[in-house]
């Protein structure tokens, strides 16, 4: 799996790099950056490794802002929510 990170460029320069600045010298706001992310197969075992990278992502994200991303009051609220329909549906 290959992931990198490629900024958008704006018509110009084409090497993934910010767009030239405008005449006059005016720099404009940078487009937002993208990841473009490579895998040879789409088998189980390379998509969950994706997923697992972006599990740890959230988690190691969550951290550096403060966010204890386990206790959710929003996440608690849709598990039981699900659990509710789930049952509703296996009683049908």
């Amino acid at each position: 799996m290959i992931c990198h990170r490629r900024r958008a460029t704006g018509g110009g320069g084409g090497g993934g790099g910010p767009p030239p600045a405008p005449p006059g010298g005016a720099r404009a706001a940078a487009p937002p950056a993208t990841r473009v992310i490579r895998i040879k197969r789409a088998d189980g075992a390379s998509v969950g490794a994706l997923m697992m990278h972006f599990m740890l992502e959230t988690i190691l994200a969550a951290h550096l802002l403060g966010v204890n991303p386990f206790d959710q009051p929003a996440v608690e609220t849709c598990k039981r929510l699900a659990r509710e329909r789930l049952g509703a549906m296996s009683r049908k």
